[in-house]
């Protein structure tokens, strides 16, 4: 993991939290069980163990790309995560003043990604920011706010550059569910749901159209699909049912 928006210990916070089910938010407030707490430890002792490597210490192009390739050609990764692309600077994405200069570093950066990749037979999944537009787009199906292609923030190169482009979309966003009573579900209530969540099909140079829906867990980031072994529901009443 190229890790530029967050430091490599926060990151293995949330990886912990994730592999162990326990809010790591929780933990540090104090507010966690010394059983919580013994399973945060374990599964953070246990990512120690496994060949994961985080460099959160590189932000501009060149060392960024440095990165990369040290953990391929070092560590023999075959999974590269840069968080995230428009996090990342350069000599021409930096200009100030003509959009046309700004454009060109964002559309040299996604080659220079693409062309990396290739030379190091990787797989490289490259985050990045939407248009803030994107919020306020009006209903699509009768949902609100659906990612396009289009709305890659700086530049639509991403788009054309990717051999796979999606979007995440995350409905209790726009439409959180209702209880029972009519009152609104609290901010912690609704992340200790599981929340559908729809990674959606932008674009595939390989073909294929179809979005798939998962569930989140936001106090623990965990993603869990239905089919999964042990798939525990937590319910909740009230979805919004778009027509």
């Amino acid at each position: 993991v190229v890790s530029i928006e967050m430091p490599g210990r926060k990151l293995m916070y949330k990886l912990a939290s994730t592999w162990s089910g326990v809010p790591w938010k929780r933990l540090l407030k104090g507010d966690g069980t010394s059983d919580e707490a013994q399973r945060f430890d374990a599964a953070f002792d246990e990512l120690g163990k496994m060949p994961i490597f985080i460099d959160d210490t590189v932000r501009d192009a060149s060392a960024v790309c440095s990165a990369i390739r040290r953990m391929a050609r070092m560590h023999a990764c075959r999974v590269v995560y840069v968080d995230y692309f428009q996090l990342i600077r350069s000599q021409s994405n930096s200009l100030k003043g003509k959009n046309d200069n700004v454009t060109a570093g964002w559309d040299a950066l996604s080659d220079e990604l693409r062309a990396l990749a290739k030379e190091e037979d990787i797989a490289l999944v490259v985050l990045a920011q939407f248009n803030k537009d994107v919020e306020h787009r009006a209903k699509t199906h009768g949902r609100k706010g659906i990612p396009k292609g289009m709305d890659f923030r700086s530049t639509e190169k991403l788009l054309m550059d990717a051999g796979l482009a999606a979007g995440v979309y995350r409905e209790f966003h726009y439409h959180a569910p209702k209880k029972l009573s009519g009152s609104s579900y609290e901010e912690g209530e609704l992340a200790e749901m599981h929340q559908p969540i729809e990674f959606l099909n932008l674009g595939a140079r390989e073909g294929g159209t179809r979005s798939v829906e998962l569930f989140i867990q936001l106090s623990t980031g965990r993603v869990m699909d239905p089919l999964d072994e042990g798939w525990d529901f937590v319910p909740w009443q009230g979805r919004v049912v778009q027509t």
